[in-house]
């Protein structure tokens, strides 16, 4: 999990298996289910061709996650 918050901190998209498995604990065919529709867990998905991406931006929000990768609680 500890690798999957770290890609979610630094990159602009993630795959939508990943971000399934981060927001709502979804297997791969879960996510890409979940996906189809447009959205998963109410972020919107990026299509490119046959493509999906999902913007990490509003993943680290809804973690609550700050833009530098700490987290938005108080230690």
């Amino acid at each position: 999990m500890e690798d999957d918050l770290e890609r979610i901190r630094r990159q602009f998209t993630v795959p939508v298996p990943l971000a399934g498995r981060v927001l709502a604990n979804l297997s791969p065919s879960a996510a890409y289910d979940a996906a189809r529709t447009g959205r998963l867990a109410g972020i919107e998905v990026i299509r490119i061709g046959r493509k999906m991406a999902v913007p990490c931006a509003p993943i680290r929000r809804k973690l609550g996650l700050n833009d530098n990768g700490a987290s938005g609680e108080a230690a």
